[in-house]
């Protein structure tokens, strides 16, 4: 039996930290996947920059794979360390602070 994924040129494993790059002016992203309902985006944050405030829709969760941020959740910082998840209730501002070079996972 071909267990082999009907899509052509699709990355079917990768290590995530390394499909994003840091930049020295802002914090940078990107959309690893993308389907009906469901978001991945991979965030690239040096020491001191930020994810400006902002809301959502709907419930979304952050996973450090790399790093250590505060997340501000309704005017409160909550730290996240590598390994950590937190969730970001929707409707509730919410924005992110590296402490140190940091990768985050946004999955929503």
């Amino acid at each position: 039996m071909d267990n082999t994924p009907s899509h052509h040129n699709v990355e079917i494993a990768f290590e995530v930290a390394k499909k994003l790059d840091f930049l020295p002016e802002k914090f940078n992203s990107k959309v690893l996947f993308r389907e009906e309902g469901f978001l991945l985006t991979l965030m690239a944050l040096l020491e001191n920059q930020e994810i400006p405030v902002h809301k959502t829709p709907r419930n979304a969760y952050l996973y450090c794979i790399e790093g250590e941020a505060f997340v501000n959740i309704g005017g409160t910082d909550y730290p996240l360390k590598m390994g950590e998840i937190i969730l970001l209730p929707k409707d509730i501002l919410h924005g992110v602070k590296a402490i140190e070079k940091t990768k985050l996972l946004l999955l929503k």
